[in-house]
């Protein structure tokens, strides 16, 4: 059952809300120019351990929902899948990116420069119009391409919605401790739609 859950406004590690933090992965174009609206599909987000979920589902129809959130007692619901997250009215922001080397099972370390230091990308988009009214939505997470750390910050003033499939929703437990990490951390490499040859020299 896919649901609609209505962010805006929220702090997105926040304990009744979703985490886009730590081990996700982030799909959209990094624009020269940002655009009013956007939208991003996220890998792997996860609903926190206060999250109202009878707001949007009647749990009484749904057993095997039921019972991963029964399970999950101050720990989060995984979603072991895609979700789109869709801001508007979006004002200014900035993203660095750290890439990081794949090509070497469990041995994963970022490109790094002459000098040693960790190499970085930044960009800035129209910080000066970022005021008061706007309000800041944080990711510290992993973006596909180039794939590596990405820290972005977008201030938006509009609505910011996430939609998700229930069905993908695992335990926690079930989706860390897996040690095949294709089928979870790096599920995403499967869908050739948005993977293409990108991760073909993925070793995970």
């Amino acid at each position: 059952m896919k649901i609609k859950v209505d962010l805006t406004r929220e702090r997105f590690d926040d304990i009744n809300g979703v985490d886009f933090y730590d081990g996700k992965t982030l799909f959209f174009d990094i624009p020269t120019t940002l655009p009013k609206d956007m939208e991003i599909v996220v890998w792997g987000a996860s609903l926190m351990p206060e999250f109202d979920w009878s707001t949007y589902v009647n749990l009484e129809e749904d057993r095997r929902l039921r019972e991963i959130i029964a399970r999950s007692k101050n720990i989060p619901v995984q979603i072991k899948g895609f979700g789109k997250l869709r801001l508007e009215e979006i004002v200014g922001g900035n993203i660095e990116i750290s890439p990081l080397d794949m090509t070497v099972k469990e041995d994963y370390t970022y490109f790094r420069d002459r000098q040693g230091q960790i190499l970085s990308f930044r960009r800035e988009w129209s910080m000066e119009s970022v005021d008061s009214t706007c309000y800041e939505y944080g990711f510290d997470s992993r973006v596909a391409f180039p794939f590596g750390h990405c820290d972005l910050n977008l201030y938006a003033k509009g609505n910011v919605v996430f939609e998700f499939d229930t069905d993908d929703c695992v335990h926690y437990h079930d989706y860390v401790l897996n040690p095949n990490r294709d089928e979870t951390y790096f599920g995403f490499v499967k869908c050739q739609e948005l993977a293409s040859n990108t991760f073909k020299d993925f070793k995970v």
